[in-house]
């Protein structure tokens, strides 16, 4: 079985004690994918954080590591790749957030925005 496979109805089967030792074997969007090969193999805390995390499941990093933002800007970027995805309008036809990243300090904030531009760069997602 492949890491981060769905099954027939969409949900993933992702057995969440295998690591993701290289991004081109998660099932994730293909704008994502090429940009994901052209990062380096995943850190420690990505090879356990990036699966879990993109089978849906909640996703609690105590403590800083290298990696920590990629952790959680791949599955939400994935997150608004996907078919039906769509923008989101508020009352008044206003574009609304789709994904909100809280960060605890500047330092994280910036990480999680280098992150995220790193991964969008040519995608049709806006941070």
């Amino acid at each position: 079985m492949e890491l981060c496979s769905r099954d027939g109805n969409g949900a993933k089967n992702l057995p969440l004690n295998v690591p993701c030792d290289d991004f081109s074997r998660c099932d994730v969007a293909e704008p994502l994918a090429a940009s994901l090969s052209k990062c380096k193999a995943p850190t420690d805390l990505q090879r356990f954080a990036v699966p879990v995390a993109l089978a849906g499941r909640d996703l609690v990093i105590v403590g800083v590591g290298r990696g920590l933002a990629m952790s959680f800007a791949v599955p939400a970027v994935n997150a608004l790749l996907q078919p039906g995805a769509g923008s989101s309008r508020a009352p008044g036809g206003l574009c609304a957030p789709r994904v909100l990243m809280l960060a605890p300090t500047r330092e994280v904030c910036a990480d999680l925005d280098e992150a995220l531009h790193a991964l969008t760069t040519g995608l049709p997602v806006q941070h």
